[in-house]
């Protein structure tokens, strides 16, 4: 399973046109499109399932699938991308399709995006019998068979739909409303059993083969060599420059000595800017993991109420620093202009409920009366005797 973007403003194809003509172009939608995000997820026996659209509104609705492909479903999303909850949705409509059940086990295969890794579908795959598996981080254009070699002819044929649209439709511009009719004409035409099995058998997914990638594939990139912190090499001995980073050129005596001299490179007159030293990382690093293991699964939970606990605290101290008018150990009321500068009136308590009914933890909102106003104040009971109640109030709400 894999999300891919399809925008409203396509790449046209180059055009043939005559040495002497001056003017040659395509016509497309506009400078920046809108992006529409489709679900796709393929077998290693070469077959596919109904995809989803996620469309960039609020509120989905169903006059937007017309014309796509058959057991295409949607929903929305204001930006666009997918989130934890349209993933449960889909993973409804993926236990729907696969009939997986506990007896009859499916293995699942995708990235280790966020919007992936939440209890409610773990919980839900595993109720259902779906085994959860995540790729390696930032491997995806070499493993993920879906963009090995089924999204790339995907996008062509697209554009060739999207071009085809245009001449058709002189002075018009493409919308979100056109994308399920244009994805119609370009997925049967990529998402054929050839070029999903390639996209299993490339990466050694399936049939397996863990010699698929050389040494040298996972290397990194020349220019981001990152330089080892604990190794400290000379300039002369790593570069072959001068300690004032001045390059040795040949040299222009006539000496027969210096006849055979090492041709210059344009990297050593001016080597590749190389990256910085790798910042500390304090994150935690995804792996790839089974998620619906116990373990795994026990571990995510824990992480999940660490977070839901943080964001409690982080709630909790915004209300204390909004309160201006209160705080724990006094409460200073800000009387209105129009009160006259009278003295509010003790606090009352409705008729049926006494004093003894209060208890320490209790939440209580205390009524003030002014002239002409009323103050209502929010807040917890701290301590209580027989004689008064201590009571630490949060926020207040004038009513005229």
């Amino acid at each position: 399973m894999d999300e891919t973007g399809l925008t409203t403003v396509h790449k046209p194809p180059k055009v043939i046109a005559d040495r002497k003509t001056k003017q040659v172009g395509q016509v497309t939608s506009a400078e920046r499109g809108i992006l529409t995000t489709m679900i796709g997820v393929v077998n290693a026996l070469g077959n596919y399932l109904p995809s989803m659209l996620i469309f960039p509104r609020v509120n989905f609705k169903s006059h937007m699938l017309n014309g796509s492909p058959t057991g295409t479903i949607g929903a929305a999303n204001p930006s666009g991308w997918t989130s934890r909850e349209i993933f449960v949705q889909w993973l409804n409509h993926f236990i729907e399709h696969t009939r997986a059940s506990k007896d009859r086990p499916v293995l699942l295969i995708f990235d280790n995006h966020d919007s992936h890794i939440t209890i409610e579908a773990i919980d839900l795959a595993k109720n259902n019998g779906v085994v959860l598996l995540t790729f390696p981080p930032h491997c995806s254009h070499k493993l993920q068979p879906l963009d090995v070699s089924v999204y790339s002819p995907l996008k062509r044929y697209f554009n060739e739909a999207c071009n085809a649209w245009q001449l058709s439709h002189p002075g018009q511009t493409i919308t979100i409303y056109n994308m399920s009719e244009l994805l119609n004409s370009a997925f049967p035409k990529a998402f054929t059993p050839s070029n999903i099995m390639s996209g299993f058998r490339r990466p050694g997914v399936w049939p397996f083969n863990k010699d698929a990638f050389k040494d040298d594939e996972f290397l990194g990139a020349f220019v981001t060599d990152r330089p080892n912190p604990d190794i400290t090499l000379d300039d002369e001995t790593t570069t072959g420059e001068s300690s004032d980073d001045h390059v040795n050129l040949p040299s222009t005596s006539t000496d027969k000595s210096n006849e055979i001299r090492a041709a210059l490179t344009p990297e050593q007159i001016r080597p590749f800017v190389k990256a910085g030293p790798r910042r500390k990382v304090t994150r935690k690093r995804k792996t790839t993991s089974i998620l619906t293991d116990t373990p795994v699964k026990e571990q995510l939970e824990k992480e999940e109420r660490e977070r839901q606990l943080k964001r409690a605290k982080t709630t909790k101290r915004n209300i204390a620093n909004d309160n201006d008018s209160s705080s724990e150990d006094d409460l200073e009321l800000e009387l209105d202009d129009n009160s006259d500068t009278d003295p509010p009136s003790e606090p009352e308590l409705p008729p049926d409920i006494t004093a003894t009914d209060l208890q320490v933890g209790y939440y209580v909102l205390v009524k003030f009366c002014m002239k002409k106003t009323k103050k209502y104040f929010a807040g917890v009971i701290t301590s209580l005797n027989a004689d008064e109640a201590v009571v630490t109030f949060y926020k207040n709400v004038t009513v005229l």
